[in-house]
């Protein structure tokens, strides 16, 4: 018997593997451009730098789905091993030997969930949350302009306070630039001025500490144009042999964590200054969802171990089902504020319906 439950075992964990799978994809698609924006942007012209940041954010957006892809992989391949047993009439040997088949079901489907919860709970309540704020914070600073910012031939760039023109551009050489900015740094009345040269060079920067992206810019023999405030229309000229100037790159903003981003020690810290409904409805939603994959063994398993002999086409409908009716049942509760109802509720209506 026992050599027969581990091939049954063995079957679950291809079945499980297989609703991973499944569910992975299912998730994936729907944020498939985004992911790829935030790589390209990062990554530039660059191969490597796209794979590796790909491979970042999917890796970090993998585990933040987990947590609802682990209870709905386990019950789809729970369901789909009964319902081969069912159809290849296995079950039905095992009952003409006198094994109690349902309550052997029903005590493996109530371990599986254990165990499943046992490995949601650090996902669900830690490692996703931690997941989904390094995918914010690469959202942030992960696509600083200073990483993919070029200067195009012939084309205008605006910078804000600045507009840059080269007749042509070779990496970060430029010729025949004209520059054109609102002040000139450090000068207190600053007036608009335009610089123009034959030659440049720029280079590209970005603060660590304030995440602020600039542009150092060197211009080589050319001339500086400022317009005279006291007579509008006359411009004064000054020639120079080199001159430099910084310009500050559009900003990308600051990332600033809510709640729902923190590790689970920082919401319980939160929580105990202050218990307002937000946290306390984060806290309780991350509770529920660690205890989904015992909700959904006893509640669905049993379900549908009382459904008996089916085809494993059929199995496959009854777990889709089952799910919908899972979150169905949580979006209820989480509109009443009250997540931790969720699981009771679904797992008692389940075993109720498998008794009927």
């Amino acid at each position: 018997m026992r050599i027969y439950w581990r091939s049954c075992l063995r079957e679950f964990a291809a079945n499980l593997a297989l609703g991973m799978g499944l569910f992975t994809l299912f998730f994936f698609l729907g944020q498939a451009s985004e992911l790829l924006e935030l790589s390209l942007l990062a990554s530039g012209p660059s191969l490597l730098r796209f794979i590796s940041a790909f491979s970042y954010l999917g890796a970090h957006f993998w585990v933040a789905m987990l947590p609802m892809i682990i209870p709905m992989a386990m019950l789809l391949g729970a369901i789909l091993t009964m319902a081969r047993l069912h159809q290849d009439r296995e079950l039905f040997a095992l009952e003409a030997l006198g094994v109690d088949v349902v309550s052997y079901l029903r005590g493996i489907l109530l371990a599986l969930g254990v165990i499943f919860a046992l490995i949601e709970y650090p996902l669900a309540t830690d490692l996703a949350s931690r997941a989904r704020c390094a995918l914010k914070n690469f959202a942030f600073y992960g696509k600083s302009p200073s990483d993919t910012f070029r200067v195009e031939p012939k084309t205008w760039l605006d910078l804000g306070s600045a507009q840059i023109f080269a007749e042509e551009a070779n990496g970060l050489e430029l010729r025949g630039v004209t520059l054109y900015t609102d002040a000139e740094k450090g000068a207190e009345d600053a007036l608009p001025y335009r610089a123009t040269s034959q030659t440049a060079r720029y280079s590209l920067y970005n603060d660590a500490s304030t995440h602020t992206p600039g542009m150092s810019i060197t211009l080589g023999v050319g001339k500086l144009e400022f317009p005279q405030p006291e007579s509008l229309g006359d411009v004064s000229l000054a020639y120079y042999s080199s001159y430099q100037t910084s310009l500050a790159l559009p900003a990308v903003g600051v990332f600033v964590k809510r709640y729902k981003d923190y590790a689970f020690t920082e919401l319980r810290a939160a929580l105990r200054k202050d218990a307002g409904s937000e946290l306390r409805l984060e806290y309780e939603s991350r509770l529920s969802l660690a205890l989904a994959p015992l909700a959904l063994a006893v509640g669905g398993g049993f379900a549908a171990v009382a459904l008996g002999r089916r085809l494993k086409g059929f199995g496959f409908g009854l777990a889709l089902a089952v799910i919908a009716a899972y979150w169905i049942c949580n979006v209820m509760f989480m509109g009443l504020k009250a997540p931790l109802w969720t699981n009771p509720a679904f797992a008692v209506l389940g075993a109720a319906l498998s008794c009927i």
